[in-house]
């Protein structure tokens, strides 16, 4: 009895997914990164420049910042003015 409810609920995950690509036309799929900072003032720019300069475009990049000490805060801030991808929180 589960396993039939489970097969069609797999089916009509995989029809619906194939409804939305062809109406929205979805190309690829949109990825967002999450990546933690607490202290990473020395490592945050290399990380973050390494994530930017990967093949796949479309991402976005979520860092949260959990009240560094250090000035990990200005460090996003000037590499989100540069890159409209990445977003704070903090």
């Amino acid at each position: 009895m589960y396993i039939y409810k489970y097969k069609h609920f797999i089916r009509d995950c995989f029809n619906l997914k194939r409804y939305y690509r062809k109406t929205i036309k979805i190309k690829s799929p949109y990825v967002s990164i999450c990546l933690p900072a607490y202290n990473m003032k020395n490592y945050i720019e290399k990380a973050v420049i390494s994530i930017l300069n990967q093949s796949f475009q479309n991402f976005e990049i979520i860092i949260v910042n959990d009240y560094s000490k250090d000035k990990t805060l200005e460090v996003i801030k000037k590499l989100q003015l540069k890159d409209p991808r990445i977003k704070i929180i903090f």
